[in-house]
């Protein structure tokens, strides 16, 4: 399940919602109600829930039918710490569509619902997305309406609507949810925590007081157990939620870290690690601290770094050599840091050792620590894996040349640049910008530029970053020349390209030259890139012009 559209269910939606008229409409006429059923019942994810709500009061018996019996399928799947996306969600639907099949949602009224009789868990179902509708007198009624059936479904909707801005309607939500907090056992308060942590990013209201009082009872002392489980939770977000908690709230630290080291998230380990320091002393924390050096995500082997040079610096040594062969180039660079306070001056020759006459897995680590401490005359035994069967070996290598700078190694990154493997590509644009080679020229003369291949897409890159016009025209050039199944990856790039140009004003704007070649490309691809990408394009035209 996810928060966004399927291909396939977008469609549906837009045929449902699309209005034809004169010629479409004889050509392809809207989808007739049976139709438009079988296509609803289609639906599988959670993400469809706020265009599909107005279809509950459509007007027409067979959607609004099919509607509320998929919107409860869907709801059973959604998780309840997805409300506050759903009602946003809903909020913002109001202004995405213009449909006769909306009108019957977007004017309703609180009378206009006696007309519609749902029951049982449909009923539940309809109400709840009721009380995310645009306006406050339907989120009243269906607010009332679900407290009077005094089922717990209507906790997460309490969490979302106590923040609302119609106050009457913040009032009966605040009220009703203290109530229920003050007599829900905790392992079913523990189902919210995610809602609970929401309120404190909510500024319509003062939630202080509210969330203070769900904490407390959730940090009893015949809870605390239960708050500590959630810390292991598989959920990220409950894990760090619950860690946060037990953190200010709970005072069994002993607990809390064991929990915490254990968890499956590693914001909470690197937590832990730090509150280990705090709790556990001599042989106990050096453990700790050791087993934590082959935790698997880098920050927390970076931390443990940290701490052991702090608590034991004198017996760091041989785990500091261990982290020379590290796969993450920072520590290794803070391992060569607290070896040089040592004293060891080896570290090259470390490396030379691990390459010589070895082909192991270990080689790439290597050859990478020693492009970052060699000189030039290393490059004669980093050189000998350049043809290793091993793709990322040989990119490591690549990148070496890079920082060893033997003879002749930038028309080596730019050879691999236009023809090397994907991973050879990547570590040659590395190389050439530790190197401070990357020359615009270079790039705009090869055809590379206009290449659908991985090749091509990384040269455009590296064009854009020397001049972002030369890399807007090289990415129109492609796009003008792509066959009709590159659209998504030229649609894809241009959108690349705004997200990180699109400026409403420029400092630097494109020269007489390259304007007049702008003017010309984007007549050209009116017909290969979508209209909307298209008028961003025709917009900037203009706004440069002026």
């Amino acid at each position: 399940m996810s928060r966004k559209f399927k291909q396939e269910e977008r469609e549906i939606f837009e045929e449902l919602y699309r209005e034809k008229t004169g010629i479409a409409a004889l050509l392809s006429p809207k989808k007739s109600a049976k139709e438009a059923a079988a296509g609803i019942e289609k639906l599988g994810t959670y993400a469809c829930l706020p265009s599909l709500a107005p279809l509950l009061v459509s007007g027409e018996a067979s959607i609004s039918r099919a509607a509320i019996q998929k919107v409860v399928t869907l709801l059973e799947d959604m998780p309840d710490s997805e409300w506050g996306w759903l009602d946003e969600g809903l909020r913002r639907s109001f202004y995405r569509y213009s449909s006769s099949r909306l009108r019957g949602w977007y004017n309703l009224t609180p009378s206009a619902l006696k007309g519609y009789h749902w029951s049982g868990e449909e009923a539940t179902a309809a109400l709840k997305l009721l009380s995310c509708h645009h306006s406050g007198y339907v989120r009243e009624h269906a607010l009332k309406s679900l407290l009077a059936t005094d089922l717990v479904d209507v906790m997460p909707i309490l969490f979302v609507r106590v923040n609302d801005w119609v106050q009457k309607v913040r009032l009966i939500a605040y009220t009703s949810l203290w109530e229920r907090v003050a007599e829900m056992p905790v392992d079913m308060l523990i189902r919210y925590l995610i809602l609970i942590d929401q309120l404190k990013a909510r500024a319509r209201n003062d939630h202080r007081e509210l969330v203070a009082f769900v904490e407390e009872k959730l940090t009893q002392p015949g809870a605390v157990e239960n708050i500590l489980e959630c810390v292991g939770s598989d959920n990220f977000r409950i894990s760090r939620i619950s860690y946060d908690l037990c953190d200010r709230l709970v005072a069994d630290r002993a607990a809390l870290l064991k929990r915490a080291s254990s968890s499956v998230d590693s914001v909470v380990r690197v937590k832990a690690l730090k509150l280990s320091a705090g709790i556990l002393n001599g042989e106990d924390l050096y453990r700790y601290i050791l087993e934590s050096c082959n935790d698997r995500a880098p920050a927390i082997k970076k931390q443990s770094l940290y701490l052991l040079v702090e608590y034991f610096f004198e017996r760091s040594e041989e785990q500091l050599r261990h982290f020379l062969m590290d796969k993450s180039s920072g520590i290794r660079d803070c391992a060569k840091f607290y070896l040089e306070k040592f004293g060891v001056d080896d570290i090259p020759e470390f490396y030379r050792t691990k390459l010589s006459g070895c082909e192991s897995t270990a080689s790439i680590e290597a050859i990478l620590g020693l492009g970052e401490v060699g000189n030039q005359s290393d490059w004669l035994l980093v050189e000998e894996y350049l043809n290793h069967k091993r793709p990322k070996v040989r990119a490591a290598v690549i990148e070496s040349a890079g920082k060893l700078k033997p003879v002749g190694y930038v028309d080596l990154l730019y050879q691999k640049l236009f023809f090397g493997m994907p991973s050879e590509v990547k570590a040659a644009r590395k190389g050439l910008s530790d190197a401070g080679q990357v020359s615009l020229d270079r790039l705009k003369e090869s055809d590379i530029k206009v290449s659908s291949s991985y090749q091509g897409k990384i040269v455009r890159g590296l064009i854009t970053d020397c001049d972002k016009w030369d890399g807007l025209i090289a990415t129109l050039e492609f796009t003008v020349g792509i066959v009709v199944e590159a659209n998504s990856n030229a649609t894809e790039e241009l959108i690349q390209w705004f997200n990180r140009n699109d400026r409403s004003y420029w400092f630097v704007g494109p020269t007489s030259e390259q304007m007049a070649r702008l003017n010309t490309l984007v007549r050209d691809i009116e017909s290969v890139v979508d209209t909307r990408i298209y008028e961003k394009l025709m917009k900037l035209i203009r706004v440069l012009e002026l």
